[in-house]
This record gives C-alpha cells, structure tokens and sequence, in this order.
C-alpha cells in the first residue's frame, strides 16, 4: 500500500477491539539503531526505528480510547495531514504524526526495558471505528532511551479511509509506568468539491531537533515523506518558533481566489485570542490530496517565550463561510534550535485527564445508565433461551437510541454496546460469545423487517466482539471461534449481495487468522464477482501460499491468470488439478478451462486429445462433450464432429449440481466446521451470561 494502511471502510467496529491482539512483547525497537547514527536529524527516514505489536490493550485502555478523551500524564501533539487518493473508491491517503515528550514519557522507566504502545483509530461520524494503528516499541537499549528521553519520540503512519467526517482518536502509553497520552483530532475527509473552503492544518517543517522516529515495518517512511510538499522533512505536529523570526508553514488549501483570504490569530493556554499576525502567502508547491499547497509566511510574534495555539482561518468574503486549523506551539528566544520536548522549553505539563466526577448524576448520564441495564436485560433473556423475546426487546432498545433526534444517536448506541460488551469481557470473558451470537442473529431479524441501517449495525457488533474473543490475554475461546463467526458473517452478506460488507468482515478474519484457507479464498472468490481479477489472484497466491494443495484455490487463480493474459501460468495450474485424487467437479472444470485455452492459443489437436481423455474419465457431462464437438470443428475433423454430435443427442447430463454452476455460486467458507464452532460456542456464552446476569 505504498506506506500506507487500509483501513476498514463504513462501520467496521470489529477494528476498534482489534487492537486487543494476543501476542509476545517483542525486542523490535534497538534494531534501527546502531551507535553512531545521526538520529538527530528527524528529517531522515533512514533513522526510523521499526515498532513491533505489543501484547495487546486491556478492556479498561480500550474504553479509555472509546472515551474520546484528551490528556495525561504525558505531554504530546498529533498532526494529520492528507497525501493524495489511495486510489481505491476515493479513499483518501492520511499521513499521521504522533509525538511526545521523550522525557515524560519514560520517566520512573528502566532504560533497559521500557515498553510503549501506540494506538489510534478512526471513528466515522456514526461512531464506528474505519480504521486502526496499533504500534509497540520496546526501548532496550540505554542509548536509545537517552535520545527519546533528550528529543521525543516520534510515531509516523500512513492511512487510507473513505470520504467522510472522522475522529482520530490516539493513545501513547508507557506500559510499566501506565503514564500516558490521550489525543483526539477530528478530520474531515469529505472531497474538495463536496465541500466548498478546505483548510488542511498547517504544516511546519522540523528543524532535526532530536526526534527518534518510529513506523512499523510495513510502513515505507520515505514514501510518507515524498507525499508531503516540505522537501523531505518531517512536519512538527509541536513546533518550535524563534520570537525573533517569522513562522515558515506549508498551507493546503481550496483555490486561493479573490473571494478567499486568510488570517491567523494566536491564543493563550485559556483559548482566548490575544494577537492577530499578518500571514503572507507564497508560491504555489505541488498539491496534496487534491488541494493547492503553498508556501506562507506568518509574521514575528510580538509575545513573551511560552506555549500558544497558532489558529488560520480561511474565509469567503462573500457568503461570510469560513473554516480554520489550529496548532500548538512554543514561542522561544533560544539561539538553537527548540525540541519542545526539551526540559528548559518554556511550556507547562498537559494536564492529566479529569477524574470521574462524584457530582450527581446528569440527566444524560442517568439515561445511560437506564439504557445499559436494558441491554443486560436482552442479554439475560439471551441467555436464558428466550431468543424470541431477546431479539424484541434488543430490537426496541436499538430503534430508541438511533430513533432519537440527534446526529450523534448511532455514534451513541455502539458506545453503549461496545462498553457493555468490555466491562463483559473484563468480568467473565466467555460471556461475550452469548453477545455475539445474539448480534449475529439480529442481523436477519432485521433484515427481514427491511431496517437495513440497523442491520448493519448488528453484523459489525457481532464482528466486532469476534476481535473481543480471540484477544483476550487470560482466557481462549472454543478454537477458531472468532475465525468462524467471521466466516458466518461473511456468508450471510454474501447471500444477500453485500459485497462490501462481506469484504470487510473476510479482511477481518484474515487478521484475526492469517492461515485461514477459508477467508482467502471468500476473498479470492469476492473479487472475482465484483469484477476484479488482480486482487482475485493476490488473495488466491496468499491461500496458496500457506496451502500450497487447496484444489478449489488452484482452480480459481488458474481462471483469474487466463482472465490476466498469463495463460502460461493459468495452463500449468490446471494441469496440475487433472489428477484422479482431485475433488470431480473441479477436475471437471480444470478440463474444460484448460481445452478453452488450448483452442483459443490454435493447439486445437491437443484440445482434442485432452477433451476425449476427459470424456473417457467423465463420461456423463454433457458439456465436455459439447466441448469435444467444438475442439474437433476447431481442429477441421468435421465428420468426427458429426459423430461426437449424434452421441451428444443421446447422452444424459449428470444428475447433480453442474460443476460450473457450483463454480458460480458463494463458495463454502468451510461450513460444517463453522456450524459446528459457532453451535458450541453459543452453548457456553449463553451458560457463561447466566452465570454473570442472573
């Protein structure tokens, strides 16, 4: 992807407690460094230190991001900016930048072993999460605990998501000492011409201050930097800006026409604005994600050393429209150049997140409150085999919250939901099975009751909770339980058409079991139906790759090469699926797709011999031998192809389901196996909600 990471479009929730992945710590981080290495310069992709996955977010940190809130014990910025179209459905290509105060960050640490993760995800306007970054960097070395603690660290990603309004939501935290940083910026990805004024926030080159970078391993840092119109250097989501020089920015704006102009305002920590600095705008740079970039300048700030909020606002002079960007910075009259990460730089700690109040309750609160004790309620109806009863009342508490007249109502029922499902999975983890397969059934429920909106909500709970399952650290589910569900789910969108959907929640399984036969090839078999053969064969080559004989697999990215033109590859794939031992109906159909290609190179002598060596093994389908009369017409044995003719009108076809109409339809995603799982895993969810909702 280019540096970049797809993410999940629409409503994919399961993402969100994806970032509960099982796993060892692993000693990822000291490799990109060696002694010596110029890692001051934070301009330089080839100083990134590599991040590995971590052991996985507990329930409580998860909810800590569903929160929505900013602060911590860690002073940080975040900084997005948008890099071009990733070039599938629009979706927009989003450069992240996430840095924090090194020194804070590992303070009470051992330099010697000092864990961080970095999470993040987007959620849509909808309140469901469409994509996630998960990041862990293990600091085991002195000296690369030294520069993070005298510079910072500095986390850069790539991400791509569809057009829309999103919340970027970002956790930093130290796992030995549990300090952390929690940030939140909202993005708007709508396209430039669905919006009218776009104003991206400003970018400001860093000066190389000291910066430790870090990406995951995947991500191809030189890319990002290449996508950004700052000449190869990183931008400062924090910068430092001397009192005695103007600010040099990077803007990505609308057209700059007559009837737009910019201003800028400079606010104290309390938000109020207290000067009002020129800005001048320069030459044009190349553009970033189909908006003009240019150079601009703002003038000397006339204020003492200290931390403020520089805001640029676009405005239309004539409809009085207007939108606006702020950024954090650090005012100095120091002669070097200023990490604001640096201990003598003159800004104060980022207050801690507020504790819960004791207060009384709000009238919001209690509501919440009345809400989460009536999904407890389906929950134990669930449980106790009233399925019927369950799904009303589920169904009544769903269309109260998205019924209500507010924009944010669906943004309100999955974090109502997806917190009750965590403080589940923190108290009795087995329990979230019976929450999952009671979502997964709601997903019929309403679609016979054409509540298609709600539908949908219901398959992305139970993907969601799928993630919840085969990630938490204490417990493990029934076996390929959360592998299964998935598959189910992507069956059942399948069936009613929604390829979109069944995407999702196959890419899903993928990650939840990467050696899944099953989920590469609904991949596989996804793309060819929407009309889309090179990534047809990508998830092919990647089921093939770990199961090397999946005959179904062969037999479909034989059909996907000779689509490609690579009729070589296609031919050696089917020959290899004429043996005996393979299942009838795809050998039946590697014969026919291998005597097509055959007649279509004019080798029609040798599709004679393969269809009648076909006939002769397959001797009761009726198309292979409609395909011996056109390989023998093909090769001019016209008396031949009268007599195979007259044998054709007295032969019967098979009995049962054609192999090409088999080919066809949805393939089974292992189904016995699937049924099998989920019938047990409802078993024991339904006991475990018993036990935990008496």
């Amino acid at each position: 992807m280019n540096g970049y990471r797809r993410c999940g479009a629409g409503r994919l929730a399961a993402v969100l407690i994806g970032m509960l992945l099982c796993g060892r710590l692993q000693e990822a981080a000291a490799q990109g460094l060696e002694p010596g290495d110029a890692a001051a310069d934070g301009a330089s992709p080839g100083h990134v230190v590599p991040t590995s996955s971590l052991g996985g977010i507990e329930p409580r940190g998860a909810a800590l991001l569903l929160s929505g809130q900013r602060g911590g014990e860690v002073p940080g910025a975040v900084l997005w900016t948008l890099a071009g179209d990733a070039g599938e459905a629009g979706e927009a290509a989003i450069v992240v930048l996430v840095e924090v105060d090194g020194r804070e960050l590992l303070a009470g640490s051992d330099p010697s072993e000092a864990p961080v993760e970095i999470y993040g995800y987007l959620v849509d306007n909808a309140g469901a999460v469409a994509g996630h970054l998960e990041e862990g960097l293990l600091v085991s070395r002195r000296e690369l605990a030294d520069r993070i603690s005298r510079g910072g660290l500095k986390f850069v990603a790539g991400l791509t998501a569809p057009p829309g309004l999103y919340s970027l939501r970002v956790l930093v935290r130290n796992l030995a000492t549990r300090r952390f940083f929690l940030a939140r910026q909202e993005l708007d990805l709508r396209p430039a011409e669905a919006v009218g004024l776009r104003l991206l926030p400003p970018l400001v080159a860093e000066p190389g201050a000291g910066w430790v970078v870090a990406a995951a391993p995947a991500v191809d840092p030189a890319r990002l930097l290449a996508a950004l119109p700052l000449r190869g250097r990183w931008p400062s989501a924090f910068p430092g800006w001397p009192s005695a020089e103007p600010l040099e920015l990077v803007l990505a704006t609308s057209p700059l026409g007559d009837g737009h102009s910019l201003s800028a305002q400079l606010l104290d920590r309390s938000g109020t604005a207290i000067l009002d600095p020129e800005v001048a705008v320069g030459a044009e740079l190349s553009p970033a994600g189909g908006l003009a970039s240019h150079a601009a300048r703002v003038a000397v700030p006339d204020l003492p050393p200290g931390e403020y909020r520089l805001a640029l606002s676009l405005t239309d002079r004539d409809s009085g429209e207007a939108v606006s960007h702020s950024l954090p910075v650090v005012i100095h009259d120091r002669p070097q150049a200023l990490a604001w990460t640096d201990p003598e730089a003159p800004r104060a700690a980022v207050p801690a997140a507020p504790p819960v109040r004791a207060a009384a309750a709000t009238s919001t609160e209690i509501e919440d409150a009345r809400l989460r004790a009536a999904y407890e309620s389906a929950l134990r109806r669930w449980a106790a085999g009233d399925a019927v009863a369950a799904r009303r009342e589920l169904s009544e508490l769903e269309r109260t919250v998205v019924g209500a007249p507010s924009t944010r109502s669906w943004r309100r029922l999955f974090n109502l939901e997806q917190l009750a499902v965590l403080a589940l999975a923190e108290r009795r983890p087995a329990a979230v099975m019976g929450a999952a397969m009671l979502h997964r059934d709601m997903h019929p429920w309403y679609m016979a009751r054409r509540e298609t909106d709600l539908a949908e909500h219901s398959w992305q709970l139970a993907a969601m909770i799928a993630r919840v399952a085969g990630s938490i650290t204490v417990w493990r589910p029934p076996a390929g339980f959360s592998e299964c569900l998935l598959l189910d789910l992507a069956s059942r969108l399948a069936a009613i058409g929604q390829w979109r959907g069944t995407r999702r929640a196959l890419e899903v399984a993928a990650e939840v079991a990467p050696g899944s036969a099953a989920a590469w090839l609904g991949l596989g078999a996804l793309h060819e139906r929407t009309g889309d053969p090179d990534e047809a064969a990508s998830a092919l080559e990647r089921l093939l790759r770990d199961h090397p004989g999946h005959p179904e697999g062969r037999l479909r990215l034989a059909v996907n090469r000779a689509r490609l033109g690579s009729e070589r590859a296609a031919e050696e794939l089917m020959r290899g699926l004429l043996e005996p031992g393979t299942p009838l109906w795809i050998r039946t159909l590697a014969y026919q797709e291998l005597c097509g290609l055959l007649i279509a190179s004019n080798r029609s002598e040798q599709a004679v011999a393969l269809v009648r060596e076909a006939v002769a093994q397959i001797p009761d389908n009726q198309r292979l031998r409609i395909l011996e009369v056109y390989a023998l017409d093909s090769a001019g044995r016209s008396r031949e192809s009268a007599a195979a003719v007259a044998r054709l009108e007295g032969s019967v076809s098979q009995a049962s389901t054609s192999p090409r109409y088999r080919y066809s339809r949805w393939p089974d995603l292992d189904g016995e196996r699937v049924r099998a799982t989920l019938a047990e895993a409802e078993r024991a969810g339904r006991a475990a909600l018993a036990e935990e909702l008496p």
